[in-house]
């Protein structure tokens, strides 16, 4: 594992992005947040078009407000985050949904 070396002058702890610093990866895929390290997952979502029909589409807000749903006493602006990292292209979505521009 690497050592973190990113260290915030003012309180002693760890960075993080929002501090001004890039967040520190170790090899085992954890990371330090603000306090602690913090760990990552990859996930993959299939979901039939009938649903995109009514609706749905992932976006980072809604992948955050899933994951906190589960946990409810985490702290979204420290303890939780979400990112999608790609999607279906918007135009098929829409087309789904029954947009037709």
């Amino acid at each position: 594992m690497k050592k973190c070396e990113v260290i915030n002058p003012t309180n002693g702890l760890p960075c993080r992005k929002a501090d001004g610093h890039d967040e520190i990866e170790h090899d085992d895929g954890s990371y330090h947040g603000l306090f602690t390290r913090r760990f990552k997952w990859t996930v993959e979502f299939e979901v039939d078009e009938v649903w995109i029909a009514d609706g749905f589409n992932i976006t980072d807000q809604r992948a955050l407000d899933m994951l906190s749903n589960d946990l409810q006493f985490a702290n979204i602006g420290t303890e939780l985050g979400a990112k999608v990292l790609s999607a279906p292209d918007p135009t098929a979505i829409r087309k789904a949904q029954g947009y037709r521009d």
